[in-house]
């Protein structure tokens, strides 16, 4: 239990590091691109960040693995996915950008948990 708690601690300030990021890279994107494209754009750059704080601190994995780096891949794809999808469809019948972006955000954040904790860094 203790170790569970170390790393649910680890991949909060993963995701809290990654999300600033997203939101960041999401508000400049906003300016250039649509909705969908920024929130993908801003996404891969906070899953980025995300992989190397949680491969090497949340999950304390230090050798280099490439079925690591495919399962996270595969998990993110799938995360990602459901990530804009939510975004658009929620800022469609809420029309708040900000909401939008949360209710994203909550949804992928426990899908990326539940898939790293079991299933790429087991």
């Amino acid at each position: 239990m203790k170790k569970t708690y170390k790393e649910i601690q680890f991949f909060l300030i993963a995701g809290i590091s990654a999300v600033t990021i997203d939101s960041i890279s999401y508000y400049f994107l906003l300016k250039n691109f649509s909705t969908d494209k920024s929130k993908f754009l801003s996404f891969i750059c906070g899953s980025f960040c995300s992989f190397l704080i949680n491969k090497y601190y949340t999950f304390n994995k230090q050798k280099v693995s490439y079925s690591e780096s495919i399962k996270f891949i595969l998990l993110y794809t799938f995360a990602l996915n459901l990530n804009v999808f939510t975004n658009s469809f929620v800022l469609r019948q809420f029309q708040s950008i900000i909401f939008a972006f949360l209710i994203a955000t909550l949804l992928s954040a426990v899908t990326n948990f539940i898939g790293q904790k079991f299933w790429v860094f087991k």
